[in-house]
């Protein structure tokens, strides 16, 4: 999961806070300040879950078109 985030980070054009704030506001309708969640990915690696489900959103999303 690590690698796919880090390409689809890469594949959207968008900084690392800007993809978390996407993720959140597409699991939360709202918009949050993800920046504590960015800094720990970055450091630790460690994935939020509202992340790892948009991810998921994403990896299916992209299944569904093959």
């Amino acid at each position: 999961m690590l690698l796919y985030l880090k390409n689809a980070i890469y594949r959207s054009g968008n900084t690392s806070f800007d993809f978390f704030r996407t993720a959140y506001l597409w699991k939360y309708g709202k918009v949050s300040n993800s920046d504590t969640d960015v800094v720990q990915y970055t450091l630790h690696a460690i994935i939020p879950r509202y992340v790892r489900d948009y991810i998921n959103f994403l990896q299916e999303k992209e299944n569904a078109k093959l």
